[in-house]
């Protein structure tokens, strides 16, 4: 692991900032922790400052006010509470990595190293919670299967995506070039009516694609 890698942890509560503070390091070794009591303090610093990961403590002070743009700029892994409403509606955020302050360590060691490799991580009780909130949304709310228009490739990658598989990685798979991939996941966008890939994992749980996962 680099020792310039930075991390920032955004928090109320101390005892929560030290505890993940000691994950972090026992998990990585030397890297650069940054702790920040509110959103405002972490705004300043990102201005000169460019972290690895992001840990946002969903309980922070303003956090329901962040514009979409905060999540799209910042690697972020998300703790919130073990909530499933809480969890429903957040995962629709454009988030790298999605655990709950109950999340066990192997979790929090995924998430890490998912953020830190540009993959998505999701621990177990959150897709349990999406999976089972998704299962019982009207069925209204499934019948909108604009899946049903995606080409044979289209399908594959856009599985993979939702699996948070990235471009290069998807490329290899397939034996395309990112390139390929991105075109591919451009027109995917388009024929769903998203605007990212968080959007994608949404609507495959709005439509039973990932109940089997």
């Amino acid at each position: 692991m680099k020792t310039n890698t930075k991390i920032a942890i955004i928090s109320p509560k101390i005892l929560f900032f030290k505890g993940l503070k000691q994950i972090i390091e026992e998990h990585l070794g030397l890297v650069n922790i940054n702790s920040f009591l509110s959103i405002n303090e972490f705004d300043i610093q990102a201005k000169v400052n460019e972290f690895s990961i992001l840990f946002l403590d969903q309980q922070v002070g303003g956090f329901e006010n962040l514009e979409t743009s905060f999540f799209e700029q910042h690697n972020i892994v998300l703790i919130t509470e073990q909530d499933s409403q809480i969890i429903y509606d957040l995962h629709k955020l454009e988030l790298n990595g999605f655990i709950t302050q109950n999340s066990q360590l192997p979790d929090y060691h995924q998430a890490i190293d998912a953020a830190l490799e540009g993959r998505k991580y999701y621990s177990q009780l959150v897709i349990q919670v999406l999976i089972e909130m998704s299962m019982n949304r009207p069925k209204e709310e499934k019948s909108n299967s604009l899946h049903k228009s995606l080409s044979e490739r289209e399908m594959e990658i856009f599985m993979k995506v939702t699996q948070g598989r990235s471009a290069k990685e998807i490329g290899e798979e397939l034996f395309i070039s990112p390139h390929t991939v991105y075109t591919h996941r451009k027109n995917i966008l388009k024929k769903l009516a998203c605007n990212s890939a968080a959007d994608l994992i949404n609507y495959a749980y709005s439509q039973g694609l990932l109940e089997n996962d």
